[in-house]
């Protein structure tokens, strides 16, 4: 086994579960309400969050693509990550939307974004029990691959939606499935989807 096979198998774990959110935790045992028509995935969960390995919920991590910083170390892939791309939604403008549509954000803490070709990603929670995370994308191709490869990876994990504006995306779960969760996490669904792109950069000059 090279360096690099061992370094991505031990970043893997705690890198996954931060980006695809709460498959590493305990599902709930109601059934899934819909927030919107949008496709199902997983959210992240932010990084550092006590997660629970043996509930993975039908999840093989071994189906996970590598990220391409596999031989980095987490502090020098979040350092890498950093580098947030041009034409995005940022982050920090979700969570300003967010709490302008009434939600207290907590918890807000930078999670592994390479393992599906995020640039950069930010875990919060909010509400009861909602876990969210906001990823950042270089153009919006690669978001909706993204998008589409954590919702395929993902499906069988209840009470999660995934949505795209743009080159950001937004995944969603719902911890307890509360109706006042449900209530505020259509409003911020609604408020994400409100948000516009920034323009795109200007070219170099010659």
């Amino acid at each position: 086994m090279s360096s690099i096979h061992r370094a991505f198998l031990v970043a893997l774990p705690a890198g996954l579960c931060a980006l695809l959110a709460l498959a590493c935790s305990k599902p709930n045992s109601e059934p899934a309400p819909s927030t919107s028509s949008s496709t199902t995935g997983a959210p992240a969960l932010p990084s550092g969050t006590p997660t629970d390995q043996n509930q993975a919920t039908n999840v093989d991590p071994k189906t996970a693509p590598p990220p391409p910083s596999a031989g980095m170390s987490m502090g020098e892939i979040f350092g890498s990550e950093a580098n947030r791309p041009a034409g995005a939604i940022k982050t920090e403008d979700v969570v300003d939307a967010f709490t302008k549509a009434g939600a207290t954000v907590r918890d807000q803490k930078q999670h592994l974004g390479s393992s599906f070709k995020a640039r950069y990603c930010m875990g919060v929670k909010t509400g009861e029990d909602i876990h969210i995370s906001i990823c950042e994308y270089d153009n919006e191709k690669i978001a909706e691959e993204g998008k589409e490869t954590s919702a395929k990876l993902f499906a069988k994990v209840p009470n999660r939606t995934l949505h795209r504006n743009g080159q950001t995306t937004l995944t969603m779960r719902l911890g307890q499935n509360t109706p006042a969760d449900q209530v505020l996490a259509k409003k911020l669904v609604e408020a994400f989807n409100g948000l516009k792109s920034p323009p795109p950069a200007p070219a170099p000059k010659k």
